[in-house]
């Protein structure tokens, strides 16, 4: 039995994620955003139509050069992008984002028409992360204490 398209759209809307088609522009101005873009970004889809924000905007300033360049590198080569990084929200709240794409291209002329992603929160998994990050640097230096003497 087949979804109807409302109903694919409300599972969508559902998932605590925001999936995504934007142009390939400076802005990556979307041309597509889900509901579960206010969770992450605290922006409203109709925001980024408005453009009152644009995605660039939000993604932190540290890691936008690295963002656009491995963007633009998997459009120009055809291939898949997954990229982490960090965002800040509305509320001024820094988050690490997954965000995985691809380019959709023309049939007949193979121009790229526009990309298509999803990012979600993987805040929790990088905080756990940079955690056993420290305690595995901790126990270096134990370690190394116990070698000295």
């Amino acid at each position: 039995m087949g979804l109807e398209h409302s109903e694919i759209l409300k599972m969508l809307n559902n998932l605590p994620l925001m999936i995504y088609r934007s142009q390939n522009d400076e802005n990556w101005s979307k041309l597509f955003v889900s509901e579960g873009c206010f969770c992450l970004t605290g922006y409203k889809p109709s925001d980024f139509y408005d453009s009152k924000v644009s995605y660039t905007d939000i993604i932190h300033p540290d890691h936008r050069d690295i963002v656009r360049n491995q963007v633009q590198f998997a459009i120009d080569n055809k291939i898949a992008y997954h990229l982490i990084y960090m965002i800040r929200t509305a509320g001024g709240t820094e988050k690490w984002v997954m965000d995985e794409g691809y380019g959709i291209y023309s049939k007949e002329t193979q121009e790229l028409e526009y990309i298509e992603g999803y990012i979600v929160d993987i805040t929790k998994q990088k905080s756990h992360e940079f955690e056993l990050f420290d305690q595995i640097q901790q126990l270096e230096k134990q370690l190394k204490l116990l070698n000295i003497k």
